[in-house]
């Protein structure tokens, strides 16, 4: 994925990405093996770190292509950590008064837990 980043985007003069639907619930498997940085474990166990390493991977790619280039990635999920590498959002909401009500205590929710950086969409 690193060599996809550097040479559709960072290579072009982008510093920004935005990691998008990196959890993976579509697979069917969850006892599939993954490497898990040659520990060996299964993909369920990955899923959770899954958002996190794919932003970490983002900003490599770009501090590799140019260390003077500032990186900023956005992603929807992320596990604990994820402040390091990206500014995250509550997901696909509607736009209306309802969604609201449930994105404010979400992104008050997600201050509280140590992410500094987060925001909703609407629309």
């Amino acid at each position: 994925m690193k060599k996809y980043v550097t040479g559709s985007l960072v290579a072009v003069g982008t510093n920004s990405i935005w990691n998008d639907n990196c959890e993976y619930d579509s697979l069917l498997d969850k006892d599939v093996i993954a490497d898990f940085d040659g520990k060996g474990g299964t993909i369920a166990q990955l899923k959770p770190i899954m958002s996190t390493l794919m932003c970490k991977l983002s900003n490599d790619a770009v501090k590799e292509h140019d260390a003077d280039m500032r990186p900023y990635s956005v992603c929807r999920s992320g596990s604990s950590g994820i402040q390091r590498y990206a500014q995250t959002w509550c997901g696909d909401n509607y736009t209306s008064w309802k969604s609201l009500k449930y994105n404010i205590p979400a992104i008050t929710g997600m201050g509280l837990s140590g992410q500094p950086n987060e925001g909703s969409y609407g629309g």
